[in-house]
């Protein structure tokens, strides 16, 4: 798959499978996540869009930040947790292809995203492969006021501590 554009696996799931990428032209992804964790054993089944990438080489170029990944979480409640989708290469990890795509995240106000890669065994309509898939660890941002408590009383533990150093001297 080649060339300016937008790939997308379709309605959820969507597998799409193709030999490799080149998103030396721009292009651009989107992914839909509706499950957490979900069951690889029949992936068609799995709740999430996957791009599964074959060849030896899935990417022919790495992305960068002319290739935008949009995830879009807006078909599930958000969470906190582990949720797996989006790429699936049969060939071996592939992180250092893709972490420096402009990944953004759909439907989840109040939470960050760390992406990765995690091997993972998935039951393709083909068969067996033991590929890697993008992993999307969610967490929740704290509030403003807690991380402001958290340094106020930080900071109040600091001076008592430092004045009854003082008051020994």
């Amino acid at each position: 798959i080649s060339g300016a554009g937008t790939v997308g696996p379709g309605n959820s799931p969507g597998i799409l499978t193709a030999p490799s990428v080149d998103g030396s032209g721009g292009l651009d992804f989107v992914f839909e996540i509706t499950q957490a964790l979900p069951d690889f054993a029949d992936a068609a089944n799995s709740g999430n869009d996957l791009l599964r990438l074959t060849d030896a080489t899935p990417f022919l170029f790495a992305l960068d930040s002319n290739n935008t990944v949009t995830v879009d979480f807006s078909g599930l409640t958000p969470a906190e947790g582990i949720y797996l989708g989006g790429f699936y290469v049969d060939s071996g990890d592939f992180l250092s292809e893709i972490e420096n795509a402009n990944f953004q995240f759909v439907g989840l106000s109040g939470f960050e995203v760390s992406v990765s890669t995690i091997q993972q065994v998935a039951n393709f309509d083909g068969g067996v492969s033991n590929g890697y898939i993008t992993r999307f660890t969610v967490t929740a941002i704290p509030e403003p006021g807690s991380v402001a408590l958290v340094l106020l009383s930080s900071l109040g533990l600091l001076a008592w501590r430092r004045r009854g150093l003082a008051a020994r001297v």
